[in-house]
Formats: structure tokens, C-alpha cells, sequence
């Protein structure tokens, strides 16, 4: 009987379970990446904050998607400039300088916002930018997980805007996203978890300045 060629067998070997966890943590981490949870969150800030009383506001949301354009399309300029070594930018003196820029986005579109007459919007908005200003200049210092920052900044925006006790099984999100950039090597422990608290700290901050409103 003929034996196989090694290259038979190994087309035949089972996917091990590491393989699976390896390949669902990539698929999670570009699933709830920084960019979905931005266009997640600039959606519902849209659609709550900005359209009022069914109204379309789609000057506010073609602005809106500019800036997450002009922002992913930063990061590719960096990447093809060779600035950053990689797309998750895992160097940390790498990350001040992309993370600056989107924060001077936010603030650009917070001053169109104000221009557009969408004042529900400023306060949220001005969190965001806020958000932003902290995580860059933290990075100076000490590398967190934007992945887990982002995800938790907008589920809070979430579970804070539509207010349904079953909105809080969502909490969970940020601890998988967690999971996944510790198992694939992008971050330890404490940095993925830093971002988490890092995320939590702002928004707490931000409830005990008087003077924003509506969130």
C-alpha cells in the first residue's frame, strides 16, 4: 500500500485549538478596531445628539465622515512615509503624533458643529477631543491599548445615551478586545487593561466638570 507524502498528511492535520483562538482573536481585533468603534460612535452622536426631531443633518454627517476619512487616511500616509512601523502602530513613540492629529480633527469638527447651529452635539464632542489630548500625551509616557481606549469610550457613549439596563452586558466588549491584544502579542496585560481604565477615568472626570451637559 502506498504511504502518503508528508505534505499529504500535513494538508490533513486538524486545526489545532490555538490556531482557533488565533484566528478569532484576529478576527475580533480588526472587527472592534479603534475605526469601527470611532464610525460606531460618531453615528450615534449623529443620530442622538445632531438630527433632532427626525430632521437629517447630513451636512453634520458628511463632516463627520470626513474626519474619520482624513484620520484612516493619516495613518496609511504615516505607514507609506514609513513614520509608523505598522498599522496597529505598536511603537510608542510612534503614536503621539497620529493620535495628536486625530484630536485636532475632533476639535475641527467640534468648531463645524458649533458653526452648523448643532449645539447638543458640542459637549460629547468636546469629550472626545479631550479623550484624545489625554491618550496622546499619556502615550509619551506609557503605551495603552487605543483598541481597548476606543471600544470603552464607546460603549459607555452607548450604554450613558440609550439608557437600557441590558445595554450593560456590553461591558464585557472592551475585556474581550482585551483578550485578543494580549493573545496576539500587541500589548501586555496592563497596557491592554490601562486603556480600559484610562477610558473609565475621562469619562468620570468629564461628569464632575459643571458645565457639560447632556451626557
Amino acid at each position: 500500500m502506498p504511504q502518503q507524502s508528508s505534505a499529504e498528511k500535513s494538508t490533513k492535520q486538524p486545526i489545532t485549538q490555538n490556531e482557533t483562538l488565533m484566528r478569532t482573536a484576529t478576527v475580533l481585533t480588526y472587527l472592534l478596531s479603534p475605526i469601527t468603534a470611532s464610525a460606531a460612535g460618531l453615528f450615534i452622536i449623529y443620530h442622538e445628539y445632531v438630527s433632532q426631531n427626525g430632521q437629517p443633518a447630513y451636512d453634520w454627517l458628511l463632516c463627520a465622515m470626513l474626519v474619520l476619512a482624513l484620520a484612516v487616511g493619516t495613518l496609511l500616509i504615516l505607514l507609506k512615509a514609513k513614520l509608523v512601523s505598522n498599522f496597529d502602530i505598536t511603537e510608542r513613540s510612534q503614536r503621539p503624533r497620529l493620535l495628536g492629529i486625530i484630536a485636532v480633527l475632533f476639535a475641527g469638527l467640534m468648531i463645524a458643529t458649533y458653526k452648523m447651529g448643532y449645539v447638543h452635539a458640542i459637549p460629547i464632542l468636546s469629550l472626545l477631543t479631550l479623550a484624545f489630548l489625554v491618550s496622546s500625551a499619556i502615550t509619551f509616557f506609557w503605551k495603552v491599548s487605543f483598541h481597548t481606549f476606543t471600544v470603552t469610550l464607546c460603549v459607555i457613549l452607548v450604554i450613558s445615551t440609550y439608557r437600557h439596563s441590558y445595554l450593560y452586558a456590553l461591558l464585557v466588549i472592551p475585556f474581550i478586545v482585551a483578550w485578543t491584544r494580549v493573545f496576539l502579542n500587541k500589548h501586555t496585560l496592563p497596557q491592554a487593561v490601562g486603556g480600559i481604565i484610562l477610558a473609565v477615568f475621562i469619562l468620570f472626570a468629564w461628569t464632575l466638570i459643571p458645565l457639560q451637559t447632556g451626557f
